[in-house]
This record gives structure tokens, C-alpha cells and sequence, in this order.
């Protein structure tokens, strides 16, 4: 029970609320500096990123995933991430700042795909 007193004692579930809605809120405006749609689904503090028009096999998150650990952030391409009280809003500005970059390069990969592999299952 000392745990979760010092929990409440400490604003951690404020501090996850408020780094959860700028992670979103940022992870929606980078994509959007390179012409692409994403939604952010989930509650603040667990969620996980959508890319518009990504297959069903969630190819572009995986793209999008890849390039953000080439950056030193680890992201997971499928599931929902939880978020910790101990991120900072440092570590929030450094994510969103390689988030630019990572989405540019899902949009490289729109335009001039790469792709390797089966069909996708629309294409069956």
C-alpha cells in the first residue's frame, strides 16, 4: 500500500496523463510536418500509433518502428506502449524530435516503396 500512496503522493498519475497527451499530440504533429495522417488510440498512457492507410499486416508501423530504434527510441509496432512517471518531458522532446525524421521516412516509403515479400492480403 506505501506504493501506491507514493504514488498519489508524488502526482505520478497526473505527471503519466500529461506526458501520454504531449507524446500524442506531438507524435500526431510530426507526422503531419511530412504529409502524413496518424492516429494515436488508446488512453494517454497506453497507447499506440495508427498509420493512415497502412496495410493489414501493419507494414508502415513497422517501417515507422525500424527507423524510430535507428534513432535510440524503441517503439512497439503492434501492441500499445505504457508509459513510466519517470519520463521526463526531456525524453518526450528528444522522442518527438526523432519522430520527424522516423515518419519521413514511412512517407519515403509510400512514395517509393521498397517492399519485399508476400502479397498484401488485399491484393489476393
Amino acid at each position: 500500500m506505501a506504493t501506491f500512496q507514493a504514488f498519489d503522493d508524488e502526482g505520478a498519475f497526473a505527471a503519466m496523463l500529461d506526458a501520454g497527451n504531449r507524446l500524442s499530440t506531438g507524435l500526431v504533429d510530426a507526422a503531419a510536418s511530412v504529409d502524413l495522417r496518424v492516429d494515436v488510440q488508446g488512453f494517454p498512457t497506453m497507447a499506440m500509433v495508427t498509420i493512415d492507410g497502412d496495410d493489414w499486416d501493419r507494414y508502415l508501423s513497422h517501417v515507422w518502428s525500424g527507423a524510430m530504434a535507428r534513432r535510440g527510441v524503441r517503439v512497439h509496432p503492434t501492441l500499445a506502449w505504457y508509459l513510466c512517471a519517470a519520463l521526463t518531458h526531456d525524453q518526450i522532446g528528444q522522442v518527438l524530435d526523432v519522430a520527424v525524421d522516423a515518419f519521413a521516412e514511412v512517407a519515403d516509403e509510400i512514395a517509393r516503396p521498397t517492399r519485399v515479400g508476400p502479397p498484401a492480403l488485399r491484393d489476393l
